[in-house]
């Protein structure tokens, strides 16, 4: 009995020391934003992006969740990540050529997964209460070639329309990937937070020309002296492919402003 209170006692000193350890300074109030990647991730039973995986991570403690974005032919905004649809359901073809009515019938392909329907943005954001308490980061998956200023202007415009009808203006991130969509939205709505990705050094010359907020990266792709150099110049670090606990720790090493993370409850854990 005393050797077993002896390893009771022991366990929890090194938790406790574990959780004494974790010493966060950022720019996010000094503590790390919880995103659930794409709901509740990489290798969840729930598919990425579907409606039950986000509710099930804002279930779980999230404070918020990453969704992929792509704009359909008609205009409807529809949470998917892979270019075709063929990648992940049953139906075929890109979602920029395809009407919501058709792309609103794809289940997801996997025999596990097949009770799963491809969602609309609409149709998550409607269905999370209080949706406006969470931090929604929209990963905007830009596969339409066209850049025509008729097209951005549309694209920025559609987006907007969404935050602002969801109360999200304070607490939502736009990702891009594509200078001019980000310089536009910069230019019409400068209070959207806006984080940019792409290669350490590219980013941050692309979020100090237009004074965006923050970059997002591979926790793989980057380092503690980058981290060091973006809050130094008031940029904010968003990370993601944290798919297993060794990187949700190497999130807090690095003082990360948000970690986009696959293994949530391992992360809120650390956290607490």
């Amino acid at each position: 009995m005393k050797k077993l209170i002896l390893l009771i006692t022991t366990i929890a000193g090194l938790i406790s020391c574990e959780k004494n350890e974790v010493n966060i300074q950022n720019l996010n109030n000094n503590q790390i934003t919880a995103l659930g990647h794409a709901g509740m991730g990489i290798g969840n039973v729930l598919p990425m992006n579907s409606f039950e995986s986000i509710s099930r991570a804002i279930h779980t403690g999230a404070d918020g969740v990453e969704i992929d974005i792509q704009l359909s032919f008609d205009g409807e905004f529809v949470a998917y990540h892979d270019s075709h649809l063929e990648d992940n359901s049953n139906k075929k073809g890109r979602i920029y050529q395809m009407y919501w009515k058709d792309i609103g019938r794809a289940k997801y392909k996997d025999p596990a997964l097949t009770n799963f329907k491809v969602s609309s943005l609409e149709q998550i954001l409607s269905g999370i209460p209080n949706v406006d308490h969470y931090v929604i980061s929209f990963d905007c998956k830009l596969f339409n070639p066209d850049r025509s200023e008729e097209y951005i202007n549309s694209y920025v415009e559609k987006l907007f329309r969404v935050i602002t009808k969801y109360g999200l203006e304070q607490n939502c991130i736009v990702e891009f990937k594509d200078e001019r969509l980000a310089a536009k939205l910069k230019g019409k709505h400068p209070e959207i937070k806006q984080f940019f990705f792409a290669e350490f050094n590219k980013a941050l010359e692309v979020v100090q020309a237009l004074d965006l907020n923050g970059i997002n990266m591979d926790i793989s792709e980057i380092s503690k002296a980058q981290v060091d150099l973006a809050h130094q110049n008031g940029i904010m670090i968003s990370v993601y492919n944290t798919h297993k606990k060794q990187r949700n720790k190497r999130a807090v090493e690095l003082n990360v402003d948000i970690n986009q993370t696959d293994r949530l409850a391992h992360f809120l854990r650390i956290l607490d």
